[in-house]
């Protein structure tokens, strides 16, 4: 009895070594992984500066749902974002001999497009392509002259890239500049001081 008892316990112990393997490796057996799950959900804030004029505050925050697809390495998020951001400038008006001060704040919301790629191990790339419009405030003072103050709305088609480095499984940091490629003259209060609208710029760290 005592050697029956014996046996099956032999065979119970092989049984249990035999499943929490794979097939063998060229070297010997190897033990079974669990695979890393991804996320599902893409929320993220931040806050910088803008770059144009003299700079100013930039501050926003993204909401997406995506993946990658199983055996493909880039991920796919689609996501909408909102920003706000301020700048502001001074100068001297060509030929008038007039000095100016100008103020602009955005709201800008948008529906995007992210492509993560990875680098090494938690370190990742990613690309912004985002649709939207733009709530736009203005204000220009010239010597001499009376203040002129315009809002109103525009379009916006931006792009972005930056470094993300992924610490936990739902917590990451990263990098991100981003580009309006969009002109935008509103009310014509850069021409009032023979100015061509510059393409807004940004850069912020996120969360």
């Amino acid at each position: 009895m005592k050697q029956t008892c014996l046996v099956l316990f032999s065979l119970t112990l092989l049984t249990t070594a035999a499943l929490a393997q794979e097939i063998p490796c060229e070297n010997g057996p190897c033990l079974t992984k669990a695979k890393k799950k991804g996320t599902r959900f893409l929320i993220e804030v931040g806050g910088g500066g803008t770059f144009q004029g003299n700079g100013g505050l930039a501050l926003g925050g993204i909401f997406g749902i995506g993946g990658k697809f199983r055996g493909f390495p880039l991920a796919f998020y689609g996501f909408a974002e909102f920003n706000y951001s301020q700048e502001n400038g001074n100068g001297l008006v060509p030929l008038l001999a007039t000095n100016y001060t100008h103020d602009r704040s955005y709201r800008d919301l948008g529906l995007g497009l992210r492509i993560y790629a990875p680098i090494y191990g938690p370190l990742r790339v990613f690309a912004d392509f985002v649709f939207g419009a733009t709530h736009i405030e203005a204000d220009l003072q010239r010597d001499s002259m009376l203040p002129v103050n315009a809002s109103g709305w525009a379009g916006q088609v931006q792009f972005a890239a930056g470094l993300q480095l992924r610490l936990l499984r739902n917590f990451s940091v990263s990098v991100r500049g981003k580009i309006n490629v969009l002109e935008n003259d509103l009310a014509g209060l850069y021409g009032a001081v023979r100015k061509e609208p510059p393409y807004r710029t940004m850069g912020t760290l996120n969360l």
